[in-house]
């Protein structure tokens, strides 16, 4: 993995949500402070998921077995449907869950894939939103803003540490901070949910092209 000096912390700067140990050493202090920002923000809002399960898609990885990174909008609106992973769900075949589903029987064919998504997770595949919270109030969109700033310089540390990871985006705001990371290895498409709501079908190749850019880096593809 490549050294950079940003990830000696002399003076580290406490984040406010927790975070492991191996992802504290290679994130740098501003991207702490993109984080702590967000949360002072977001704290005095009414927002789902609960706090502890703001950075679960972060956690349940280490930097090192992290292969892909798919990064979506924003979490569900409904308690308990949202588990702290992009697309898992807590409660229920979600619509866009169940358009990532139809695709990937559609190119793969039918195999046990969990709701909650343990089966892309165990393979080192990151899942989070461009937004780590939501509001609870229907007219309030302000959590893109409120997290744009750290996802972008979460995913720019990520990638300065293992530059061999393929980045997925769907939808506006995922493709917004993909530019801002400017990552070779980058993917994009639509959001399931815009095909939901015309009633049409989700067929991305980012699946496909995701893999086939893995098998030139050498490194072993995701079993969909």
């Amino acid at each position: 993995m490549l050294f950079n000096e940003e990830f000696s912390h002399t003076n580290p700067v406490n984040a406010a949500l927790p975070l492991t140990n191996e992802w504290r050493s290679i994130l740098s202090n501003n991207t702490i402070e993109a984080l702590n920002i967000a949360h002072r923000t977001v704290k005095k809002k009414s927002f789902l998921p609960t706090e502890s399960k703001i950075l679960k898609g972060i956690n349940e990885h280490t930097p090192d077995d992290v292969r892909v990174v798919i990064l979506g909008q924003d979490p569900y609106p409904t308690p308990g449907q949202a588990i702290g992973r992009a697309f898992g769900c807590g409660l229920g075949l979600s619509p866009s869950l169940k358009m990532i589903f139809i695709c990937l029987e559609t190119y793969y064919g039918e195999k046990e894939r969990d709701l909650k998504l343990d089966y892309l997770v165990k393979q080192g595949v990151m899942l989070i939103n461009s937004a780590f919270t939501i509001s609870t109030s229907a007219n309030d969109t302000s959590h893109h803003y409120i997290w744009e700033d750290f996802t972008v310089a979460f995913l720019k540390d990520l990638v300065r540490y293992n530059r061999d990871i393929v980045l997925i985006g769907w939808g506006e705001s995922a493709k917004k901070v993909l530019r801002k990371v400017e990552h070779p290895y980058t993917e994009v498409d639509e959001h399931p949910a815009a095909a939901v709501r015309r009633n049409d079908e989700w067929l991305t190749p980012t699946f496909q092209d995701t893999n086939n850019t893995l098998r030139r880096l050498g490194k072993k593809i995701i079993s969909w």
